[in-house]
């Protein structure tokens, strides 16, 4: 890899870590909205472990937060585990 290549890596990866950024902000926004505190890291497992386009994210953070009202819990790690088992397959989220 020469210096050009080298140089455009790195800028794609800052301008990815920036939409990874805006995403996270998008999400804070969406759970305050909804009167959820701090969502840090649910919001992290999501960017990590689903798609990352931002309709996909949405759309699954729309699911967990009905379970969450479903159960009378916060959003949390535990319960988004306890979702991803006892969700359908075909659910779509």
């Amino acid at each position: 890899m020469n210096g050009a290549e080298k140089t455009a890596a790195v800028t794609e990866m800052i301008r990815e870590k920036n939409r990874d950024a805006d995403k996270m902000i998008a999400l804070q926004a969406w759970a305050r909205q909804r009167g959820h505190k701090d969502i840090d890291p649910v919001s992290q497992w999501l960017l990590l472990h689903r798609d990352r386009d931002i309709r996909s994210l949405m759309a699954y953070l729309d699911a967990l937060d009905r379970y969450a009202l479903q159960t009378r819990r916060p959003l949390t790690i535990r319960l988004l585990h306890e979702f991803e088992r006892n969700r359908l397959p075909d659910n779509g989220a």
